[in-house]
């Protein structure tokens, strides 16, 4: 009887245990299946926003070009009219003031600055610069007006600096500014990838246009990166670039622009095959444990255990809601938000476990002292273990979701883990110190 018995007991583990695997492969393929679809989603809408954006970039550029220009020698037009015969350098420097330029030369024909602020620029050439060498066309009269190809001051807010020329109003050389704009973007599309969306690179015949992915690396093209026009054409496909950073990514070709939408891979999926491969053997040891203790798990999971489980989710609710709000909201470290939060909850959590969970009848400060260090005891165990292996877990794979670094990603699961391993140690340790019934 005692050989069937066992028999039977053996059957059901294992029968158990299939089922558990089996559940567990299926969650990981619709985890899988779930992320993809996530990735496809951002692909599409970028890569929607991106085609509206380049069409209408693509159809306005001449327009974008002449405003500019106009934007430009307005300027120095507005100047070289305010500048008289007698106007000295501390004029100039009103004017440029005034105007918010840098520079302001007066030219004789042959390109000579007889005046100009700042100072120490009178009795130099425009020649002498190679920025402003061009320029010494519009002096001699031979250029109605001209402007330099701006160039890159200050890449953070977009700034670009140039010169423009125009005649003089007395025809006997011409005036130069010098200013900075920060619409220049607008202008050449450079700032086309931030309109369209995150991890956005464009090329415009080969040459890189705009981008904001996150690639870390210094790259012409995409031919450097390895993506062929097969790539392309296939829908999403791998980059791996420099610092072993991956990506997955989906291209599109828009006339003479290519566009690539690419997602940092921040390891999503080999984090849930941890979680799963952590959840079955807890689930497999746990069903073992039930079958091979079958009477003690009877008296272990009697009514005490489930109204201790209902008010560690009331008591789960108020204190793990606090955590998170003081680390997200407030920016506390894992260790203070988890402290605090748990002090919070353990208060609700003592009363409702001594009158209604273990109906501990002891009075004074013994049962209080004897939770405290319960409480204590549990905590230091429970973030003890969860917060340097969840850390050295997702460090290690560079794991991260939801577009948080890995340090903010691993604090919420240390705390989450934390937190599961804190309830087991903690019904142990009430049940059978804090508030151990007295036979």
């Amino acid at each position: 009887m005692d050989n069937k018995k066992s028999v039977s007991r053996s059957m059901a583990v294992i029968v158990t245990a299939v089922v558990i695997v089996f559940s567990l492969v299926v969650s990981y393929f619709a985890a899988n299946a779930a992320v993809s679809k996530a990735y496809s989603q951002i692909f599409e809408q970028n890569l929607l926003n991106a085609e509206e954006v380049i069409n209408e970039f693509d159809s306005s550029s001449a327009r974008l070009n002449y405003e500019f220009s106009n934007q430009i020698f307005s300027k120095a037009t507005i100047v070289s009219k305010d500048i008289f015969e007698d106007a000295t350098n501390e004029y100039l420097q009103i004017l440029a003031e005034d105007n918010k330029l840098d520079a302001v030369y007066v030219t004789d024909r042959k390109g000579n600055i007889v005046k100009s602020y700042p100072e120490q620029t009178s009795g130099a050439k425009l020649s002498d610069n190679e920025e402003t060498v061009g320029l010494t066309k519009v002096a001699r009269g031979s250029s109605a007006k001209m402007h330099t190809e701006p160039q890159s001051v200050d890449v953070l807010n977009d700034e670009y600096s140039l010169y423009a020329a125009v005649p003089r109003t007395d025809a006997e050389g011409a005036v130069v500014v010098k200013l900075t704009v920060d619409n220049y973007d607008e202008v050449t599309g450079a700032n086309l990838a931030d309109k369209c969306g995150n991890g956005i690179y464009i090329e415009k015949n080969g040459e890189c246009l705009s981008y904001n992915a996150d690639f870390n690396f210094d790259f012409i093209n995409l031919e450097n990166l390895g993506v062929t026009e097969a790539d392309l054409n296939n829908g999403s496909f791998a980059l791996n670039v420099k610092n072993d950073e991956n990506f997955v990514c989906r291209g599109k070709i828009i006339g003479d622009y290519t566009v690539v939408c690419a997602v940092k891979d921040g390891g999503e999926m080999s984090f849930v095959l941890w979680v799963m491969l952590i959840i079955g053997l807890v689930l497999i040891a746990a069903t073992v444990t039930v079958f091979l203790l079958t009477d003690f798990m009877k008296q272990f999971f009697d009514i005490k255990f489930w109204k201790f489980i209902m008010v560690g989710i009331l008591n789960t609710i108020v204190g793990m809601g606090l955590q998170f709000l003081f680390f997200n909201l407030c920016g506390w470290g894992e260790w203070i938000s988890s402290i605090v939060g748990y002090i919070l909850g353990s208060i609700l959590s003592y009363f409702l476990n001594k009158y209604f969970t273990f109906k501990n009848k002891e009075k004074g400060w013994k049962p209080i002292a004897k939770f405290a260090l319960n409480i204590a005891v549990c905590y230091g165990l429970a973030y003890g273990i969860a917060i340097p292996l969840t850390k050295w877990i997702c460090v290690a794979n560079s794991l991260t979701m939801f577009g948080w670094t890995v340090d903010k990603f691993a604090g919420n699961v240390s705390m989450l883990v934390g937190s599961c391993l804190f309830v087991a140690f903690n019904y142990i340790g009430q049940r059978f110190f804090a508030f151990k019934e007295k036979k």
